[in-house]
């Protein structure tokens, strides 16, 4: 069966990308609006279970979430743009590396830039950053794209 790739994320929390999870599909989806059904009946059918994938991620991180103050959302990827590459400022090496960084929109509307570094063997912040309309691409924890 093929598995469809959505985020479970906090509707309060604009700038959070979310937790990736999978549902098993009897087809392969290829259109948005087939999407959007499997999202609707998984919400509706498994709500406890997708907070629970949650609140274990964050736990996972170390971090504790009091479950009665969190309400949890599901959502996909429905377009990317093409990789432009890049350098960026990576603040844990103080050195500009080589990368690459596109645009993602969100089935939702919300948007977020997805920055790689090309080099392997550095460990750097890059991963999904905030999306901002002017002014520069940063991820809030010193890295940068001028």
């Amino acid at each position: 069966m093929p598995k469809f790739n959505f985020l479970i994320y906090e509707p309060a929390d604009p700038t959070s990308f979310g937790i990736e999870a999978q549902i098993e599909t009897k087809q392969k989806l290829t259109r948005n609006s087939e999407k959007d059904f499997v999202l609707t009946d998984a919400f509706n059918e498994s709500y406890d279970k997708l907070k629970q994938i949650y609140l274990d991620a964050y736990r996972d991180h170390g971090l504790d979430i009091n479950p009665k103050f969190l309400a949890v959302a599901l959502d996909f990827i429905s377009s990317t743009t093409k990789w432009e590459d890049c350098s960026y400022y990576a603040h844990e090496h103080d050195e500009w590396v080589e990368g690459r960084y596109r645009t993602v929109r969100m089935r939702s509307g919300r948007k977020f830039y997805e920055v790689q570094c090309l080099d392997p063997d550095l460990y750097v912040c890059d991963g999904y950053w905030d999306y901002t309309e002017v002014g520069r691409i940063n991820n809030g924890n010193g890295d940068y794209i001028e």
